[in-house]
C-alpha cells in the first residue's frame, strides 16, 4: 500500500493463487502444511496464519477479496 508497487500485488496474487490450487483441501476445507501434502491430515494452525494474513492484506488492500477468504476460514472454525 505504501509503495504502489503494482509487482507486490502480482506476487501476492501468485501466492494466494498456490494456496488455493495447491494448498487448499477442496473436499473437506481445511489447509495442507506443506507440498505436496504427505498426509490426508491437516492441522489448524496454517489456517489460523492464513487467516491473520488475509485480514492483514485486507488492510492494506481493501478493494481485494480478502475479507471474504478470512470470512471462509472463521465459518469453517465456527
Amino acid at each position: 500500500r505504501l509503495s504502489g508497487d503494482r509487482n507486490l500485488r502480482l506476487a501476492i496474487d501468485h501466492v494466494v493463487s498456490f494456496v488455493d490450487q495447491r494448498l487448499s483441501d477442496p473436499r473437506s476445507f481445511g489447509l495442507f502444511d506443506q507440498f505436496p501434502p504427505s498426509t490426508s491430515l491437516k492441522a489448524q494452525n496454517p489456517l489460523m496464519h492464513l487467516l491473520e494474513a488475509y485480514l492483514a492484506l485486507h488492510e492494506a488492500i481493501p478493494d481485494g477479496d480478502f475479507l471474504v477468504r478470512a470470512a471462509a476460514i472463521v465459518e469453517h472454525f465456527k
